[in-house]
């Protein structure tokens, strides 16, 4: 019984897929089976695998008879596992050497948690690191359950979880994208994971990604996940309308309504200001990461926004944690 199965559902990934079995057959820790599920590729996506299967008795696929799109791939690939831990990875993605070693480390260190995340760095088509490109966010599960209000700051690829949880979970819901979002709110929301303040794994964005290929979509059930998080964190259903103004705060988005988007934003910092389960130190990052999007974001909007920037400047200012806590009015209508 290996103690960790990899995982990666692919798709005509054979431009990368190498580079992908590579970074796991070159881990430092080596108790893993790696599983990799087959969605029906016309590239040669299975003579790849199959090559490397060759070289690797770890390395398994299987091949599905019919698409069943990168979630419902990878539920199948959850109900092979063997290994107590899953480690996902998109088909694209490199994982660092020492990846799996460091995130078995520390879940041993914090027995409390059943997953763990980390930093990730962007890189481009050609495999080359964008220096300035980093993907990080906050460390603990009080900080994250806030800040996944916004958006998803966490990287599918740098996922290591308890195989049984996925098992809680009901395995990915297949209905739908943005099941990473749902399963990163879900581990949040039961205090089960951290994230590791090192980057460990190299994350590709490619035009046929589907972060990309389907941006609206994407989009529209990133809003819905949020909706869903923010229902079971607060009891409240908020207004699609106010989530996608929360939504513009976290991506720093140009041209999203200024006055709508700080009222939002003070909304946020109203719920958080108000949950007596976190830390000092957990207040103290979401206060700088309120006052450095909303400076980001009224400093990106002022040219074409001068107007409502102008009259929105107090949001540049933001008060010390703990001060002028309150508890928000829940009947403030939706926009």
């Amino acid at each position: 019984m290996p103690k960790v199965t990899v995982l990666t559902a692919v798709k005509d990934g054979a431009q990368y897929l190498a580079e992908t079995i590579d970074s796991i057959r070159n881990q430092t820790f080596e108790d893993w089976e790696y599983i990799l599920v087959d969605d029906q590729s016309s590239d040669a996506t299975v003579e790849i695998i199959k090559g490397y299967q060759a070289q690797d008795e770890r390395i398994k696929l299987i091949q599905l008879d019919k698409n069943l799109g990168p979630y419902g791939a990878a539920n199948v690939g959850l109900k092979a596992a063997l290994g107590e831990y899953v480690v996902r990875t998109d088909g694209d993605d490199i994982s660092l050497p020492n990846r799996i070693e460091k995130q078995l480390d520390f879940l041993a260190a914090n027995p409390h948690l059943r997953a763990c995340a980390s930093y990730a760095q962007r890189i481009d088509k050609d495999s080359n690191v964008l220096e300035d490109n980093k993907v990080i966010s906050s460390l603990t599960a009080g900080s994250m359950k806030w800040y996944l209000f916004l958006r998803c700051p966490l990287v599918h690829s740098t996922a290591c979880v308890e195989r049984n949880v996925f098992e809680e979970m009901g395995g990915y819901d297949t209905t739908f994208t943005s099941q990473d979002y749902k399963m990163w709110s879900y581990l949040v929301r039961q205090n089960y994971v951290a994230q590791i303040p090192e980057i460990l794994v190299y994350f590709r964005l490619t035009p046929s990604g589907i972060s990309l290929s389907r941006q609206n979509v994407q989009q529209s059930n990133g809003l819905k996940v949020a909706q869903d998080h923010i229902r079971e964190v607060t009891g409240e259903t908020w207004s699609l309308d106010r989530i996608k103004a929360l939504n513009a705060l976290g991506l720093v988005k140009k041209g999203s309504p200024v006055f709508q988007t700080m009222k939002a934003s003070r909304l946020w910092d109203e719920y958080w200001l108000a949950d007596d389960t976190l830390s000092d130190e957990e207040m103290s990052e979401l206060a700088s990461l309120s006052r450095y999007l909303r400076k980001s974001f009224l400093r990106r909007n002022r040219r074409h926004q001068f107007l409502q920037v102008i009259m929105n400047a107090r949001n540049y200012v933001f008060p010390k944690p703990r001060s002028g806590k309150h508890i928000p009015d829940p009947n403030i209508p939706p926009y």
